[in-house]
């Protein structure tokens, strides 16, 4: 299927942003919580180790190096301030705002509802609309009550019962006024981290495992736990669009043509992109994901980083001269990116019809394909390429 090419994206395209409860609410208590007032120290006795090959080290050592910022506290207030923040959003001109109601505030205790903070999504969800904002409700960041995680969480199939409890409480009291939901966000990137290896740059996440059997057990667990919760909200509202949100990457090879390099870059790709997308496309009526970088493989590991270009005193992430771009999460140089790089949650219909891009970086352009996943590497592609540099979608 040939780009679209038309200068200017449909009326209905969903321009937006998008909020992690936990990273933005404050005064939050989930399994996460515990876990950073347990790490806040080590993490910042270790900043330098993990830190420091970042251009801007010597900018932000003294922060990263102190305990408190490494809890999340009370965060930007958003939990309080959340009007404020939607008004600026609509001066913004966003039409969209992805948020996560928290689990931990709306079922504090098993089997006891928090009415107030029921109240709190409800109110929240209408000056979304009341403002013009279309609400993206995101069920599942990652955050989980303490008393689900000392069960295990989703590392046994028997508790995934408490999660569909929780999906059908917030699809009985918010489902009908929405028109998206997201159920799940980067479980890809949850497993990893959480349940096989450590992140590179923050370390261990909960529960802080490194078992091949956990990760498996966990992952599957979760694409059951997506399909329950579409079956639940679609009881509920049977017009709503619902989705997840994994994390797809850019996985080259290092050497192209290279026959290992170019397995392990197969199998990466199956295992990271599309093992758990592949099990979820009966219940998905759109495709979400969010991108981020590239990763390069080589034999049987990931390849070095490439040299960083340094930040200008403008704190432009880019080197003309060398045509590379930093991502602004890994800082990591992508040669022959963008230079000016974009990420964020990017949706598409099933039937190549635009939906939405809810970035936290401008954005170049979009084109449809006519499957799940020759859209989605065509877009990973894109979005991190030239034009005239990209490779054809495998």
């Amino acid at each position: 299927m040939p780009e679209d090419t038309k200068p200017t994206f449909p009326k209905k395209f969903l321009w937006g942003a998008s909020t992690s409860g936990h990273q933005v609410e404050g005064g939050n208590h989930d399994q996460w919580t515990v876990w950073e007032l347990a790490h806040a120290a080590e993490l910042a006795k270790t900043a330098k180790r993990r830190l420091s090959h970042l251009p801007s080290w010597e900018r932000i050592k003294d922060v990263a190096e102190k305990p408190e910022t490494y809890i999340s506290g009370r965060a930007v207030d958003h939990y309080n301030l959340y009007k404020e923040d939607i008004a600026i959003a609509k001066k913004l001109n966003l039409n969209s705002l992805r948020f996560t109601v928290e689990w931990s505030r709306i079922e504090p205790q098993e089997g006891v509802w928090d009415s107030q903070a029921i109240e709190h999504y409800r109110d929240y969800i209408a000056e979304l609309k009341k403002s013009g904002i279309e609400p993206v409700l995101n069920i599942w960041h990652w955050t989980m009550p303490v008393w689900f995680t000392d069960k295990g969480a989703f590392k046994y199939g028997k508790n995934i019962k408490y999660f569909e409890r929780f999906v059908q409480k917030i699809s009985d009291e918010y489902a009908r006024d929405l028109k998206w939901v997201i159920t799940l966000n980067e479980p890809n990137v949850y497993t990893a981290f959480g349940y096989l290896t450590k992140e590179p740059t923050s370390g261990n996440w909960p529960p802080g495992e490194s078992s091949p059997l956990s990760y498996a057990r966990v992952t599957w667990n979760l694409i059951s736990a997506h399909r329950r919760a579409y079956k639940i909200i679609k009881g509920v509202n049977p017009s709503v669009n619902i989705s997840l949100a994994t994390q797809l990457a850019n996985i080259q090879a290092k050497r192209p043509h290279n026959e290992l390099d170019e397995f392990t870059t197969k199998v990466m790709r199956y295992f990271w992109n599309w093992l758990f997308l592949r099990r979820v496309r009966r219940q998905m009526d759109f495709i979400g994901f969010n991108y981020y970088f590239t990763d390069y493989y080589t034999g049987f590991g990931k390849r070095k980083r490439l040299p960083l270009p340094k930040i200008t005193s403008s704190g432009a992430r880019f080197a003309s001269a060398s045509k590379c771009s930093i991502d602004s999460v890994s800082n990591e140089a992508t040669p022959h990116a963008v230079t000016v790089p974009c990420h964020g949650t990017i949706t598409l219909f099933r039937n190549s019809v635009p939906l939405t891009m809810m970035p936290s970086g401008p954005c170049r352009e979009i084109a449809f394909w006519p499957s799940m996943r020759s859209a989605c590497n065509f877009m990973i592609v894109r979005l991190c390429r030239r034009n005239d540099d990209a490779p054809a979608p495998t």
